[in-house]
């Protein structure tokens, strides 16, 4: 009994030892971030972890990932790889640079890119969608079938599985009908 209580013990303080041998770092990526002369870490992210945070808070990113307009996920593990010595987890894909009114600091094109609510949704004559009949705060999903085309934006008729005629306004991921 006690000789396996020893090596329980022992066991316990290796994993502890061991744990702490290599420490890890949690970066939450911000969704934007106000475009200045000099952006570090703690500006695009929010970082957690074992290790010395203050020294990770402070790295500088390079001008140079600063061209495009966003940090992306690798860019940012590119300027800490060098200072982590445990695992490293970052969540998000990219920060998005905007100036002092708003707007973004790259062309239009870009933006688009990025931003699946840019994209049109185009709904054909006989399609199969999905319709939500909105009234007041209540939402009902329900299968229909399009009478119309059309693409984001545009109202066409749609009918639903038990046969009622509707019409709605098409929207990326369904048809909005007002009640």
């Amino acid at each position: 009994m006690t000789y396996r209580f020893f090596i329980g013990v022992i066991s316990i303080c290796f994993i502890f030892v061991y744990s702490h041998a290599f420490a890890d770092v949690v970066l939450y990526l911000k969704s934007n971030v106000k475009a200045n002369d000099k952006i570090t870490i703690a500006d695009i992210a929010l970082v957690d972890g074992d290790e010395d945070i203050k020294s990770i808070k402070n790295i500088e990113l390079p001008e140079s990932s600063k061209r495009d307009g966003y940090f992306t996920k690798d860019e940012v593990f590119q300027c800490i790889k060098n200072y982590v010595k445990g695992l490293t987890i970052i969540h998000g894909y990219s920060v998005k640079m905007i100036t002092g009114d708003g707007s973004f600091t790259n062309n239009q094109d870009s933006y688009n890119e990025l931003s699946p609510m840019m994209k049109r949704r185009t709904v054909s004559i006989g399609d199969y969608v999905m319709v939500k009949l909105i009234k007041k705060s209540i939402a009902i999903e329900l299968m229909g079938r399009s009478l119309q085309s059309g693409t984001t934006g545009d109202e066409i008729t749609v009918t639903l599985q038990n046969g009622k005629v509707v019409t709605g306004t098409i929207h990326n991921d369904a048809i909005e009908c007002k009640l």
